[in-house]
């Protein structure tokens, strides 16, 4: 047995390229399932840490009721019944800043710093590392680094800014790092101040707006908040967190790495199985020899499969370290909050490290076995003659097998779709991807056969063998169903990413606004904007996410309430219907007669609603019941599962007199006009945004789950390559006989090549063709996925962008093909032909 572990580990150190490659393949797949794994915990952190910039560590926040008269709360009142809690009592202020290039929306806290740092910690930047909180008094203010260098600011700097109508003089004490409450949107800036000061230089008594709270003890917080809404009437309690809203975001982020995943790892496994042939093949002759002297089957293939597992524990542990910065970089590139401030959170749990590792052992076993066991059943004397050859028959029930798995998705697409139906749908798209399996190879024996005299004539005798050999070669088509398989999934990707994109930028275009104003609160701001002359046109809007349906499973994720005479004229091409033929515009003044709604086509065909039908929605803590009166479709309404209701009712109902913001058509074609309003609307603190910018923010929100994706798969088929460089050299390998009785009736090495590079780019051009065929069917089924996690997207193919992929696995498998044909120039003829 010595002896053979001797053998095992000479082998390993004398070819080192091949052993580099499987640890290599084992080391990527065991990173990429690493990070793949541990992206969900990173990303809900991210999205956590943006959730709490403006609350911290705070669980319930007590503010006015939207119907209160006066916006103040009662401070002694409230330290009397919150002692048992960790509290921070905040005057919440807005006011403008004005300087000559823009004018900024200015968001003020006032507070006792000191507590407000120990549940909403502030971070100094280096100019201000060492400053203590406390002497923050008076007029004195901390601002961000990100505002500080975009005004020109520093440390003592005086400047003036207006805050409910009054000019005040505000000094520079601190610079924070812009993170937590300096997290600032377009348009806007965030101070901290002194409450007792705030309230001083604006000449009022000591006032509050809104009281933090981090619950302690043993107290849940469900149970502070019952408390609280019983003691505190007339003051609105709220989460600050809602875990369900994270839970769905974070599923619907990590649900396509897993997907992806799923690829990887069955090809990871191929490519170890591939590789594993290799080494065998090259070891038959050594293998014969041992078994010749004495060395029982069980010997020689337990050795084979302990160098396995050893190349299982090299990549698991290589693989754990690479999953690491593979892990920083998918958080890094999913993080869409860092123009808020949320630095990239890598979250590395310990028993992931765990996990990839045993995976890669697994891998390593699985793709091994079946080589290993094949191997052993080849007797004595076909080693010794080395007259083992691979099989190249194939079963014809494969073929219908693969025809029934490729037909019965597009018989599910066609008759159920809209079921809604995760799980199916994910097998309807698994269906295609193992149909091509079986599929594949009759496709490229027929391919074969048809163009064998074509390929004669175009490329000489050296083009018909080539095409002979792959008709023939079980390792050869394998090469072109890896290749068409990965590419398949990179397509998907490709076409699902710029099907968002392309949703995105087309719905944008159908919105007929040029500004939109945010963060209004006062009334008289409408009278204002019609006394404008460069304002045509303008729509409140107020928008409700996330409702509850009474006795239902399901959320509305937002509810758009709007202008309905005006909707028209701001939105292009929504489909408005109610299978009674009725027009769009009487539809739409249907939701002015009372309590009715709008609901998305998405939501009508996922929940079987009717015309007629009444749901109850929970709006300020009170179920209010709507009637259905229409359907829409459009790019947003479907993709957003958006309902459209009255702006007035809703209003009605949510007692609040404002929406949440304007839309406006301007009559000037001006890129300034934002600037302009922003100096004419000075008095309401409000924020302004271009229809462009709202584009570019919509686009980034996306543009990190996409570009992660993006790298996962191009990183699949570069892993996929090394697969086929595998299986060439398999197919070498067991042709090398042939190759050698060829050269020696004159063949010379330029035309073995010549076959060689032949094989290469007709498995290419063949794999590449296929692949894109099979990754545009597969991404027919991404609308029902999408539509089955609440969202659809209508996918177009990118033509240019598809064809690029396939050029790219081509010149891939050409760049494999360049190993069998080194080898093949170096080949003995005489020692591969010595037995004849």
């Amino acid at each position: 047995m010595r002896i053979l572990f001797k053998f095992m580990f000479k082998n390993m150190s004398e070819k080192k390229l091949r052993s580099l490659l499987i640890i290599v393949s084992i080391m990527v797949a065991t990173a990429m399932s690493f990070a793949s794994i541990g992206i969900s915990k990173s990303y809900a952190s991210m999205v956590l840490e943006r959730m709490k910039s403006k609350v911290g560590e705070a669980d319930l926040v007590i503010s006015s009721k939207k119907d209160s008269v006066d916006p103040f709360l009662d401070e002694e009142k409230l330290n009397n019944n919150t002692k048992e809690e960790n509290t921070v009592n905040v005057l919440d202020a807005e006011g403008s800043y004005k300087n000559q290039d823009d004018i900024l929306k200015v968001n003020i806290k006032a507070t006792d710093i000191k507590k407000l740092n120990v549940i909403n910690r502030i971070v100094l930047s280096k100019e201000s590392k060492g400053y203590d909180l406390n002497k923050v008094k008076d007029n004195q203010v901390i601002i961000s680094k990100k505002l500080k260098d975009k005004l020109g600011l520093n440390i003592g700097s005086i400047f003036k800014m207006k805050i409910n109508k009054k000019e005040v003089n505000l000094k520079v004490a601190a610079v924070a790092v812009n993170k937590g409450i300096f997290s600032e949107s377009l348009g806007e800036m965030n101070l901290v101040m002194d409450r007792q000061g705030l309230c001083k230089e604006l000449g009022i008594n000591p006032s509050i707006t809104t009281v933090l709270v981090k619950v302690k003890g043993n107290s849940t917080i469900e149970q502070v908040k019952e408390k609280y809404e019983k003691n505190f009437e007339n003051y609105k309690i709220s989460e600050t967190i809602s875990k369900e809203d994270l839970d769905n975001r974070v599923k619907q982020f990590t649900i396509p790495f897993y997907v992806m995943l799923i690829v990887v790892i069955l090809m990871a496994a191929f490519i170890i199985s591939s590789a594993y042939k290799v080494i065998i093949l090259e070891r038959m002759a050594v293998i014969g020899t041992f078994r010749s002297i004495g060395a029982t089957r069980v010997s020689t293939d337990l050795i084979l499969l302990m160098e396995s597992l050893l190349y299982g524990i090299i990549g698991g542990i290589l693989g754990d370290i690479l999953g690491i910065p593979i892990l920083n970089y998918m958080a890094d590139s999913s993080n869409m909050f860092k123009n808020y401030g949320v630095e990239t959170i890598v979250v590395i749990d310990k028993i992931n490290f765990l996990w990839a590792f045993l995976l890669a052992i697994f891998l390593c076993i699985l793709g091994s076995i079946v080589p290993i066991i094949k191997a052993s059943k080849i007797s004595l004397k076909d080693i010794i003659f080395g007259t083992f050859s691979e099989n190249s028959s194939r079963n014809i029930l494969s073929f219908i097998l693969g025809v029934i798995l490729f037909i019965i998705p597009y018989i599910y697409i066609k008759k159920f779709k809209w079921t809604g139906n995760f799980l199916f749908s994910i097998l309807a798209a698994f269906s295609v991807f193992l149909s091509m399996i079986f599929i594949i190879p009759y496709v490229m024996k027929l391919f074969c056969y048809i163009f064998k005299e074509v390929y004669r004539f175009i490329f000489g005798n050296e083009g018909a063998i080539a095409l002979d050999n792959i008709g023939k070669s079980k390792v050869l088509i394998n090469n072109g169903i890896l290749l068409s398989s990965t590419l398949a999934a990179v397509v998907v990707i490709y076409i699902a990413s710029s099907s968002v994109s392309g949703l995105i930028t087309k719905g944008y275009s159908k919105m007929n606004y040029d500004l939109k104003i945010e963060q209004w609160k006062d009334k008289d701001m409408i009278n204002k904007l019609k006394d404008i002359e460069y304002i045509k046109d303008f729509q409140e809007e107020f928008i409700l996410n996330e409702v509850e349906v009474k006795n239902k499973d399901f959320k509305i994720r937002q509810i758009q309430s709007i202008e309905s005479n005006k909707y028209l004229d701001f939105y292009k091409d929504v489909n408005i219907y109610d299978y009674k033929n009725n027009k769009t515009e009487y539809i739409l003044k249907e939701l002015d007669k009372g309590r009715n709604i709008i609901i998305s086509d998405i939501l009508e065909k996922r929940q079987k609603f009717k015309i007629g039908d009444k749901i109850s929605l929970k709006l300020e803590d009170q179920y209010k019941e709507y009637t259905i009166v229409g359907f829409a479709e459009s790019e947003f309404i479907s993709n957003g599962q958006i309902a459209l209701a009255s702006s007035q009712i809703i209003k009605k109902d949510m007692n609040t007199q404002i929406g949440n913001f304007i839309k406006v058509k301007t009559r000037k074609n001006n890129n300034d006009l934002d600037k302009k309003l922003r100096e004419d609307l000075e008095e309401y603190n409000v924020v302004i945004t271009k229809k462009s910018d709202d584009l570019k923010t919509d686009l980034e929100v996306n543009k990190g789950l996409m570009n992660s994706l993006e790298s996962f798969s191009l990183m699949s088929l570069i892993i996929g390559s090394l697969g086929m460089m595998n299986n060439l050299m398999v197919s070498f390998i067991y042709r090398k006989r042939e190759f050698a009785v060829l050269a020696s009736v004159g063949m010379s090495k330029l035309k073995r090549g010549k076959l060689l590079f032949i094989e290469g780019i007709t498995l290419g051009v063949s794999g590449g063709i296929l692949g894109v065929l099979e990754g545009v069917y597969i991404s027919m089924f991404l609308g029902e996925i999408t539509y089955s996690l609440d969202s659809y997207i209508i996918t177009t193919i990118p033509l240019k962008l598809i064809i690029l992929l396939g050029f790219l696995a081509v010149v891939l498998v050409i760049v494999a093909s360049f190993v069998p044909i080194f080898k093949s120039s170096n080949m003995s003829i005489v020692e591969e032909i010595k037995y004849e």
